[in-house]
């Protein structure tokens, strides 16, 4: 058109004489629900854009503060926030809060260009703090502590680029050690000792990275949690805009 941008129904979704987005653009789901709502400049992102649900539902919004840089807000169905923080790029960057339906953290943790990195923090829906462990490169490495709802430690253990290794200690809720081993590689390796009142021996386990060596000694065995803290982890923070760059087309 001569130079002129093309436009589209009702003035949105208009590309300028370069072929790139300018103006209010909008897509849809499959369905007719509107999907996204946003503004470029010459192909660039700005300003607020507000990504919706096939239902209609709000479901993320991102700031954006300059180019290739906008904050994000995900949103759970009953309108209350799931997370918020900065994409770079479209990786999440710097500190990410997670909430639960009803507005109370869930966690909060570090990236830098879309990896885990420093302490990350899950907390209880009283607000105590349930976990705290390390990433570096979006792989569990340092310390790593679980605790019971009232604060008490419950375990602490230890991660090497991303396995369990060293020493494991195991409190109840009195802050009693119960048991204790160690790791080798995420699997238990050599003496797991089993506490009574006291710090009196209960039960001696011998293992052989992850092989249990004694096995008449296996009743009544504790049960080791700490595979099932880490799988039951949850990035609570991606959605299916996110991640892959949508196109405006």
């Amino acid at each position: 058109m001569n130079g002129q941008a093309t436009t589209s129904v009702e003035g949105f979704n208009l590309k300028n004489s370069s072929g790139k987005a300018d103006g209010n653009w909008r897509k849809y789901h499959d369905n007719g629900q509107l999907r996204f709502e946003g503004q470029f400049k010459d192909g660039i992102e700005y300003g607020l854009f507000r990504y919706y649900d096939q239902e209609g539902g709000l479901k993320s919004t991102l700031n954006y503060l300059k180019e290739g840089k906008a904050m994000a807000t995900h949103y759970h169905k009953n309108g209350n926030i799931m997370a918020t923080g900065l994409l770079v790029d479209r990786k999440k960057d710097s500190i990410w809060n997670t909430y639960s339906p009803s507005g109370d953290i869930l966690e909060k943790g570090a990236y830098i260009s879309g990896k885990k990195y420093g302490n990350w923090i899950t907390y209880f829906e009283n607000g105590q703090v349930s976990e705290e462990m390390f990433f570096e490169n979006d792989m569990e490495e340092g310390p790593f502590k679980v605790y019971y709802p009232d604060g008490s430690l419950r375990q602490e253990a230890n991660y090497v680029n991303g396995f369990l290794e060293g020493l494991a200690t195991f409190y109840d809720a009195q802050g009693n050690k119960i048991l204790k081993g160690k790791y080798y590689r995420g699997s238990r390796n050599g003496r797991w000792i089993y506490y009574k009142e006291r710090l009196e021996v209960e039960k001696v386990l011998e293992y052989d990275k992850g092989n249990l060596l004694n096995p008449m000694e296996n009743e009544d065995l504790m049960e080791d949690d700490t595979d099932q803290y880490k799988n039951n982890r949850k990035d609570f923070l991606e959605f299916e805009d996110l991640k892959k760059r949508i196109s405006y087309d």
